[in-house]
C-alpha cells in the first residue's frame, strides 16, 4: 500500500515537472528535470520494468534533496511553502 502511494506522488510530481515554465526550470540547474519526467512515463505507462530498489533509491537519494532545494529558494523570497509534505 505504501508503495502504491510513493508512486502516485513520484507520478503526481512528474506530472508537475512537465508543466513548469522555463525560468523557473533554469533557476534549479542542478536538477535533472528530464529525468524527473521519464520517472513519471515508466511509472505510469511501464510499470512492470522498474523495481521496488529504484523507487527507494529514488525516494532515499532524490527526492529530500530536490525539497530541500526548493524550500531553499523559497525561504529566499519569502514564500514558506512546499506542496510536498515529509
Amino acid at each position: 500500500m505504501a508503495l502504491d502511494a510513493i508512486l502516485r506522488n513520484l507520478a503526481v510530481a512528474g506530472e508537475a515537472v512537465r508543466e513548469l515554465p522555463d525560468e523557473v526550470r533554469t533557476q534549479f540547474t542542478s536538477t535533472s528535470w528530464h529525468s524527473i519526467a521519464g520517472l513519471r512515463n515508466i511509472v505510469i505507462h511501464e510499470y512492470f520494468r522498474i523495481g521496488n530498489k529504484i523507487i527507494f533509491d529514488v525516494v532515499d537519494n532524490h527526492v529530500g534533496r530536490l525539497v530541500d532545494e526548493i524550500r531553499s529558494r523559497l525561504s529566499g523570497t519569502g514564500e514558506t511553502e512546499v506542496a510536498a509534505d515529509e
